[in-house]
């Protein structure tokens, strides 16, 4: 079972370190194997917006960017890809930045236009396993901001190894409610709402209970457009 430490946060209060969870964990019985820390090897990746865009002049397929990374300052950048656009709000990996898999971003030479850093798809944030195409930002993403921090992929991961006898745990909630047991706090439960059609249960399946001494009362519902 693989837990998100922040998905976890929503449902329980946790006042201690990633690794003193693990141990308390483990020594209630759910085993954790390891920790993993999402989101570790992007650095010095940021929200830019593009302001200007411009055909390189001796590369036909390559264009060259003027991205705003912070308040008062610019970086040009040269990319191939076909989805730029002014005003896009995109991840731009700064000179110095790191990249999952190790990769360190430097300055560029692309046939006489250098460029200081690198416009960033899906799949060099780690976020898909191919994209041909830079990631396009929401509007509302703010420019100069840590990709890391605005994407939310800062993240511990806690692999549990979980036992057949230990079924409850084998989700989010039953997690949350053994860490809460074992910090002495309280399980926030998500509130569950959804709209309900106009027509009755009755009018697509019909219930029957054959043995009523055995299952005295059965309840249907069905659910459409999942």
């Amino acid at each position: 079972m693989r837990v998100s430490l922040e998905w976890l946060k929503r449902y329980v209060d946790i006042n201690i370190s990633p690794e003193d969870l693990a141990e308390k964990l483990t020594m209630v019985g759910l085993e954790v194997d390891s920790l993993g820390y999402i989101g570790a090897d992007i650095q010095k990746v940021v929200v830019g917006v593009i302001t200007e865009l411009a055909p390189h002049p001796t590369a036909s397929k390559l264009w060259v960017a003027t991205v705003q990374v912070g308040s008062e300052q610019k970086v040009i950048l040269v990319s191939g890809a076909p989805n730029l656009a002014i005003g896009a709000k995109v991840p731009v990996a700064l000179v110095g930045a790191t990249l999952p898999g190790g990769i360190k971003i430097t300055e560029v030479d692309f046939r006489g236009v250098i460029s200081a850093g690198m416009l960033c798809s899906e799949a060099e944030l780690g976020l898909a396993a191919h994209s041909d195409e830079i990631m396009i930002l929401a509007e509302d993403a703010p420019v100069g901001a840590d990709v890391v921090d605005y994407l939310g992929l800062k993240d511990v991961v806690l692999e549990i190894e979980l036992t057949a006898n230990r079924p409850d745990c084998y989700s989010m909630l039953g997690v949350a409610r053994e860490v809460a047991a074992i910090l002495g706090q309280e399980v926030r439960y998500p509130e569950i709402a959804y709209p309900e059609a106009r027509e009755s249960t009755s009018d697509f399946i019909d219930v029957h209970v054959d043995v009523p001494n055995l299952c005295p009362r059965y309840m249907a519902k069905v659910l459409t457009e999942v």
